[in-house]
């Protein structure tokens, strides 16, 4: 069949008639109401571009008006197929669309394609200045106008009086040395650094830099629609020859752009997928063919599972007290202390573990460590003797107060310091009453066997996980961060 793309001669459908068959026209099947009030808002279709291949023919008096409409939802499958016949008036009798609600004669594709005549007709009887040729007349003595330089042009009016400028003497200007210019250049990059003039001028600029890769791969995007079915021991195979690598340039940027933590976006976005060292003892200590289904979603979705119980809020809330404490504290005690914030951590090493210590510290007498505040709400209120009454993370002797060895807080403390390549970690345990603070330095017999562990972990149930939601996927989406990808995996764990 013939289709014309030319409208000009297309009937002339109205809102109102539009609107009469969505709602007022009747089923040939059933003989009711269509009523299709949400068809209504298919103008939306048409306004974002969704109707395609439009085209149209006569027969005998009614016109056949077919045309493509894209999914709703699913913009990647094959558009689809629309029909509607009406009368030269503007009514319309009849149409179809190969969805499953265009059997009924009326659906939101449909709707589309009223919407794209209707708004054809408006085009024909309201036309704007260029939907049509141009009709107005230039001037006669304006139609061989040769093509000048600036210089020669005459910008003064027409019915004014003609001006001779005066004549401009050429002043001698010293031509700079390229050691004058590169001067010049190098003090303009200290005060405008964003200047475009050094973008084109060499060794001043660089090659234009994405900022999408600027920081490491995020492991959420790597969740892939086609391996949802795949059974979990092929998804472990695939694990295996997983290849996921980070730079230090990249790994050095992630950091210092989320020193916030929880107030940063990118933060919470890179978090996701990693093994931090918060959960580092559960991923050592969890059963690889029956994981914890908390802590997965803990690590692959930390939004959905994030606390805000009161003991959370005090913490947060005295966090910052914790650490003034201990700032004032080590400055009396170390020779040129210093304190920074800490964002994000990952080491190119262990690029699927992360860690955000609540601070690094160094001075000339002990190097370079972090620092991780605890202010447990069961202890709000102890004093350095309550400590020892009362069930809690340290372990107390009558000689020394320690971090317990087996608590996750060690497991903790240790993933820190070996992601972030530190000599020590300052455990601080805060309350209203006392500070407690223990240095604890590496442990490199626990870091060598908790990295094995946490290793096969990430690859036999992190991976299936957010390649294809293996563990989750029967469970309501309410956590649905992944996000899709096509492609090939290309990302591969570069230790063992």
């Amino acid at each position: 069949m013939d289709l014309s793309s030319d409208f000009n001669t297309a009937p002339d459908v109205s809102w109102g008639d539009v609107y009469n068959y969505l709602v007022h026209s009747h089923s040939a099947y059933t003989m009711e109401q269509f009523k299709a009030f949400k068809s209504l808002e298919a103008y939306k279709y048409f306004k974002c571009g969704w109707v395609k291949s439009m085209g149209w023919t006569r027969i005998n008096d009614r016109a056949l008006l077919v045309g493509k409409v894209m999914h709703s939802l699913r913009l990647n499958e094959k558009p689809l197929h629309a029909w509607v016949i009406t009368e030269f008036s503007g009514g319309v009798l009849c149409a179809h669309c190969t969805c499953v609600a265009g059997l009924s004669e009326c659906c939101s594709h449909v709707g589309a394609i009223l919407f794209f005549i209707h708004d054809v007709v408006l085009r024909k009887t309201n036309p704007t200045v260029t939907d049509v040729p141009a009709y107005w007349v230039g001037p006669s003595s304006s139609k061989h106008v040769p093509f000048s330089q600036v210089e020669d042009m005459d910008f003064s009016l027409p019915f004014g009086k003609k001006r001779k400028g005066a004549p401009v003497s050429k002043v001698p200007v010293n031509e700079l040395s390229e050691e004058e210019v590169k001067k010049f250049l190098t003090k303009l990059q200290e005060i405008q650094p964003s200047t475009a003039l050094l973008n084109i001028v060499q060794p001043f600029c660089c090659p234009a830099e994405d900022d999408n890769q600027k920081y490491p791969v995020e492991l959420s995007t790597i969740y892939n629609e086609s391996l949802r079915s795949e059974s979990l021991p092929h998804l472990r195979k695939i694990a295996l020859n997983f290849n996921y690598k980070v730079s230090q340039a990249e790994a050095n940027r992630l950091m210092g752009d989320t020193t916030k933590q929880v107030s940063s976006t990118l933060w919470h976005r890179h978090r996701k997928g990693c093994i931090t060292a918060s959960n580092f003892k559960a991923a050592c200590r969890t059963s690889l063919e029956k994981p914890s289904m908390s802590l997965i979603k803990k690590i692959c979705y930390p939004s959905s599972v994030r606390l805000t119980t009161r003991a959370v809020r005090w913490g947060c809330m005295h966090e910052k007290n914790a650490r003034e404490e201990y700032v004032a504290k080590a400055k009396k005690e170390h020779h040129n202390f210093k304190f920074n914030p800490s964002g994000l951590v990952i080491n190119p090493d262990y690029p699927h573990f992360g860690a955000s210590p609540d601070g690094l510290v160094e001075c000339e007498c002990c190097g370079e460590g972090c620092i991780e505040i605890k202010c447990p709400f069961c202890l709000k209120d102890c004093d350095a003797d309550g400590l020892e009454e009362r069930k809690s993370c340290l372990d107390v002797t009558a000689t020394t107060t320690t971090l317990k060895r087996d608590h996750l807080y060690y497991y903790q403390v240790q993933a820190q310091i070996f992601i972030s390549e530190r000599f020590y970690c300052d455990f601080i345990l805060w309350t209203e009453k006392t500070l407690f603070i223990e240095r604890i330095e590496r442990d490199q017999d626990h870091w060598n066997r908790c990295v094995p562990l946490a290793i096969s972990f990430f690859r036999m149930v992190i991976l299936p996980e957010l390649m294809a939601k293996h563990y989750t996927h029967k469970e309501p989406e309410t956590q649905n961060v992944a996000t899709r990808q096509t492609g090939p995996l290309l990302i591969r764990l570069s230790k063992a």
